[in-house]
């Protein structure tokens, strides 16, 4: 081994060094025992997520080393972007790959030659020069670092033959530190590295695979196109990546988004090199925010400011999804990750699949066969990811056998599956259908894939069902009230479950699997939670037979069945019309800008600063500094070079490089801010009702201190993860917590504030409905949109909220709009949904104010926030003791209705939506009382 540069190799003066070039104050997790190990002359494996700061563990040990850093990428765009990135930080680094002249090549070996650099990026191909071997043998090579080392693999999703020869190049070289990281790695993934690369004596570190800022959601949608504008709506002006799995997708996605005035772009393999480099570089420079492309794109990527990842398409494995999702939120900033599904894309996956292999030529046809069967393998996990009930992240976490992370139940309280607002129902009837139809095919020695099964328990009268004479089978038409889309995912659900599975490649057949004889044998109930906008229809067939189940139990497994889009982000309680870039928020008569919105002009101003300099070097803008900085600009408000310092962030280089004008900037700024807060006596801890779409800042201004604004940033985009959180799933061994007696509930709530409140508080935004705090709604006129919605679902087989979601019906109850104009600022509105369905829902509201009863049912009926928020915190306290998650209670939906009709007798308390009368027995007095004691009984 090397002997490493002992002027540099203690804690103190690695984070010194980490400061001066990277701007950072404290190391990452896993980076300090990294960087430790590398020092000390040791092999290392680092796992870590995307983001998680890999570069960092080679590029900051390259300094202490007297020799060359060799750093093996698979991507000239990996390269390029992080040669730009070290340069900019002040550290002399280059890359040679194909990219490259004749002369800038020679440039390059010419600066080696003379120890010009500290880092070198090559690609494995080049290990084929003998000019470029023969020239590296003649220097001191202090270490190899391998980047994306899964390529290796035959297992991994990535595989590059061309990372077989990096084994015999170091070989070759002496005998350097190699330092091999992965972001994905499975275990089989994880011990072809350590083989196939060499790596002897070495250390793992693994600081798991889990992205906390990521959120995670899966959407089924039959008009996916619709389904993606929805979301881009409610990003207007952040930055994002849409993957789809082939290039005709990616041509007609890019070019509907252009005709709709998105600024997009594209990128495939086949393009021509110059517009795919101009496109990346347009997309780098932010000045295109939309990159639409298939998984050719990305890979090495370092854009720092991606708000959100899209897949248009579900990929072929859990590897490349994590990887493409990975590359939002790359500076730690919350971001989006979210899969439109269909099972269209499992045929065409399977499809490209066969295609790709056969395409190879293998000459050994077992081979061919056991990498169509494993891939299928790695698609069917994918799948099952897509149609989950549990914690998307758990899922993955589980996947990569993941035991580092701090979940300790099946909740991680950012996604979907966590933080939805979901409903009970039982579906014990459908599930014995189901099972019962795949037991009697069975028995007659018949299988068939999940299609038929539906159209069996459907009653559909097709071809193939009067062929086979299914229609006169005991099965035919048991469940005939219920969708196709329905019975289709209660199927998904038992699969999940394991009471059914998924036989065979390319004729998959639903088989019977696990326990499924205690359905058959009714010895189970099983409970879905179904989300707000989907549960009409199934409800209003079932809700009778549930609420009549005298033995129902709550403590079963429950889980989703209908996924939708959340309402409880930050951005989702924003106008999608507001633009990142608005300064003064307000009517058309003068309100004075709160703080949140002086500080939200500071960070647009530096954003414009960044981005004018970017352009001027022709660098991405992420490459002077990264949002997480300039946010963190806005909370220090640095007016010196020793305070700009102290920026995440910042460096010595970049100070001298950047500080003068972005100091000055947030001087004028604070000046200005001063002057509005002493002229206008700003109410500081009010919250604009349009905020940034990013930042929420709360504010404490000391009455004698006019020339500095403390400021603390809370970011709340999405809820963060808990590590004490406990899991959704109850067994046998659970209910003996059904006898606690909430005594505590009959006293002063303050005991549980400090204690158990807490639990949950973290995984779930239980403030998603803080936006009704001056809602007075109408409940019959709440009742009549919905009825509209539900009726254009229907008409165009797709699901509610597509249309619109609860949270927009709410606020046309309290807008009431009567015109486009003011259509347009009902939130969740664009211009495409009001040129679709503004008409219906302007005319019921006409039809509303006009109406006899209108005037008498709202003074009838008004939403109580307070009430509201009181049954909130109790449902809390009660989740937290018996270690639930609160919807399991009651949904707020219920609450809602609580809130409206004030029930004081059981009777009335029964007839609210979501009450049975085992949830009545459990908590309805506790309810109760709380009901009675607000409104003086």
């Amino acid at each position: 081994m090397i002997e490493q540069n002992l002027n540099i190799n203690d804690n103190m003066e690695s984070k010194q060094l980490l400061k001066r070039y990277f701007g950072y104050d404290e190391f990452l997790s896993g980076q300090k025992e990294l960087i430790n190990n590398i020092l000390s002359g040791k092999n290392v494996l680092g796992i870590m997520p995307t983001g998680g700061g890999k570069s960092i563990c080679y590029q900051l040990p390259s300094l202490v080393f007297e020799g060359l850093t060799i750093v093996i990428s698979p991507l000239i765009s990996l390269m390029k972007d992080q040669v730009n990135l070290l340069r900019a930080n002040g550290i002399d680094s280059a890359y040679i790959n194909s990219s490259l002249s004749s002369s800038e090549y020679y440039s390059v070996i010419s600066g080696i030659n003379t120890g010009k650099y500290k880092i070198i990026y090559i690609a494995p191909e080049r290990f084929e020069s003998d000019t470029f071997l023969e020239i590296i043998h003649e220097k001191k090579v202090s270490m190899v670092a391998v980047d994306e080392a899964h390529c290796v693999s035959q297992w991994g999703h990535d595989f590059r033959p061309s990372y077989l020869k990096i084994r015999d190049f170091i070989d070759k070289i002496g005998d350097p530190v190699v330092a091999a990281f992965t972001a994905t790695a499975t275990e089989n993934v994880k011990k072809d590295i350590i083989k196939l690369i060499g790596l002897k004596k070495h250390e793992l570190v693994s600081t798991g695979y889990d992205r906390k800022n990521l959120y995670f959601e899966v959407r089924k949608s039959k008009n996916k196109f619709q389904e993606l504008v929805e979301i881009l709506e409610l990003e207007e002006g952040n930055s994002g990546i849409i993957y789809c799995n082939t290039r005709k997708s990616v041509k007609s996605v890019c070019s509907k988004l252009i005709k709709l005035g998105y600024s997009a772009t594209r990128y495939h393999a086949g393009l021509g090199d110059n517009e795919r480099n101009n496109n990346q570089e347009m997309f780098i420079l932010d000045k295109k925010l939309i990159m639409v492309a298939t998984n050719a794109f990305g890979m090495g990527i370092d854009k720092s400011n991606v708000n959100f990842v899209i897949h248009y398409n579900m990929p072929k494995n859990l590897e490349n999804y994590y990887q493409e999702a990975g590359r939002a939120g790359r500076d730690g900033s919350p971001a989006k990750c979210i899969l439109l599904y269909s099972y269209q894309d499992v045929v065409i996956n399977k499809f490209l699949i066969e295609k790709t292999i056969e395409s190879e030529n293998y000459k050994d046809s077992k081979l061919k066969e056991k990498l169509i069967s494993k891939n299928i393998d790695l698609l069917n996990k994918i799948q099952e990811y897509c149609t989950t009930r549990e914690c998307y992240r758990r899922y993955i976490l589980d996947y990569f056998e993941d035991s580092t992370h701090s979940y300790t139940g099946s909740f991680c309280g950012n996604c979907y599956n966590c933080s939805g607002d979901f409903e009970l129902i039982d579906v014990s009837n459908e599930s014995f259908q189901i099972i019962s139809a795949v037991d009697y095919l069975k028995n007659n020695n018949k299988r068939f894939g999940k299609r038929m099964i539906i159209d069996i328990l459907k009653g559909s009268n097709t071809k193939k069902i009067k062929n086979l004479s299914f229609n006169t089978i005991p099965p035919f038409s048991k469940l005939n009230n219920k969708s196709k889309d329905e019975i289709g995912l209660i199927i998904d659900f038992l699969v999940d479950k394991k009471y059914l599975r998924i036989s065979g490649d390319k004729y998959p057949v639903i088989k019977l699997w696990k326990n499924y004889e205690d359905i058959l044998n009714g010895l189970i109930k099983l409970k879905m939670k179904f989300s707000n906008d989907e549960i009409t229809n199934f409800k209003e067939n079932y809700e009778d037979k549930i609420e009549s189940k005298v033995n129902e139990d709550i403590n079963v497994y429950e889980d989703n069945i209908i996924k939708n889009k959340p309402e409880c982000d930050l951005k989702n309680q924003n106008n999608n019309k507001n633009k990142l870039n608005t300064k003064l928020i307000g009517s058309k008569s003068h309100k004075t800008p709160s703080i949140n919105q002086i500080t939200n002009d500071l960070f647009e101003k530096l954003r414009k600063i960044r981005l004018s300099i970017a352009h001027e070097k022709d660098i991405p803008p992420f490459m002077i500094f990264h949002d997480s900085s300039l946010k963190d600009m806005c909370k220090k408000l640095p007016t010196s070079e020793s305070e700009f310092l102290e920026v995440s962030g910042v460096g010595k280089v970049k100070m001298a490089r950047y500080g003068e004008v972005f100091i000055n900037t947030i001087i004028n700024n604070t000046n200005n801010a001063d002057s509005i807060i002493k002229n206008n006596l700003v109410d500081y801890n009010k919250p604009t009702k349009k905020s940034d779409k990013y930042i929420k800042i709360n504010k404490t201004i000391e009455s004698n201190k006019t020339t500095k604004i403390n400021k603390s940033n809370k970011i709340n985009k999405f809820s963060k993860s808990n590590k004490n959180n406990k899991s959704i799933r109850f067994d046998k061994s659970t209910k003996s917590s059904e006898s606690t007696k909430f005594n505590k509930y009959k006293k002063s709530s303050k005991s549980n504030k400090n204690t158990k409140s807490a639990k949950y508080n973290n995984n779930y935004n239980y403030n998603q409905d803080n936006n009704h705090d001056d809602l007075n709604i109408d409940i019959d006129l709440f009742k009549k949109l919905k009825e509209i919605r539900l009726k254009i679902s229907k008409d165009q087989g797709v699901p509610a909220y597509i249309i619109f979601h609860d949270s927009s019906l709410k606020d046309m109850c309290k807008k009431l709009p009567t015109s486009e104009s003011e259509f347009l600022e009902v939130s969740g509105v664009g211009k495409v949904k009001m040129k679709k369905y503004g008409n219906l829902f302007i005319e019921a509201v006409k039809g509303y104010k006009s109406s006899s009863y209108s005037s008498k049912s709202q003074n009838k009926r008004k939403f109580n926030l307070k009430l509201f928020n009181k049954l909130k915190k109790l449902r809390l306290d009660i989740a937290s003791d018996e270690g639930i998650p609160p919807f399991i209670i009651f949904s707020d939906n219920t609450l809602r209705e609580l809130s409206l009709m004030i029930p004081v007798s059981e009777s009335e308390f029964l007839k609210i939506s979501g009450v049975t009368q085992v949830k009545m027995k459990k908590y309805g007095k506790y309810f109760l009382n709380v009901i009675k004691k607000y409104n003086g009984f």
